[in-house]
C-alpha cells in the first residue's frame, strides 16, 4: 500500500494523511486499519496502533495477521491479560494447531496464569492425532 511506502522512507505524516483520507471514504477499509495500525506501531504511537488493529478486527475478525500484530503489540506494551484473550480467541478459531496452543500457554504464563497454562499444556499433550478435530476441552 501506498502509505507503508510513505512511512518506509520518512515521511509518516503524509502516510497518515493519506489513510486517514482513504478511510473517511470508507471507514469499513480493514486493510487501511491494519496499515494505520502498523504506520503507528512504527512511529511508536502505540495506543493509536491498538485502536487501529482493534478496528481493523470489527471489520475482518477471522483476520490471521491483523490478529498476530495485535497479540505483539499487546506483549511489546506488557499487556498481558489482553494478550492471553488474543491468544484465546486464535486458539478456538483453530484448535488443531499445536502453535495455537503453545501461544495460549505462553500468554498464560506470561499473565501469572499458572493453573491455566498448565491445563493448556496438558491438553494440547492429550489430543492425539486421529482426534485432533475434538481437542479435550475448549478454553
Amino acid at each position: 500500500m501506498h502509505a507503508l511506502l510513505l512511512s518506509g522512507i520518512g515521511r509518516t505524516e503524509e502516510a497518515i494523511a493519506s489513510i486517514k483520507k482513504t478511510l473517511f471514504k470508507n471507514f469499513t477499509n480493514f486493510t487501511c486499519w491494519h496499515v494505520f495500525g502498523i504506520v503507528n506501531k512504527k512511529a511508536k504511537d502505540y495506543d493509536q496502533a491498538k485502536k487501529a488493529y482493534q478496528n481493523a478486527l470489527k471489520y475482518a475478525p477471522d483476520n490471521f495477521n491483523i490478529m498476530r500484530d495485535l497479540c505483539q503489540l499487546q506483549l511489546h506494551l506488557r499487556d498481558y491479560a489482553g494478550f492471553q484473550e488474543s491468544r484465546r480467541v486464535l486458539l478456538n478459531r483453530d484448535p488443531t494447531n499445536r502453535d495455537n496452543w503453545v501461544a495460549f500457554a505462553a500468554s498464560c504464563f506470561t499473565n501469572e496464569s499458572y493453573d491455566q497454562a498448565s491445563e493448556a499444556v496438558d491438553s494440547m499433550l492429550k489430543v492425539n492425532d486421529n482426534d485432533i478435530k475434538n481437542p479435550m476441552k475448549p478454553i
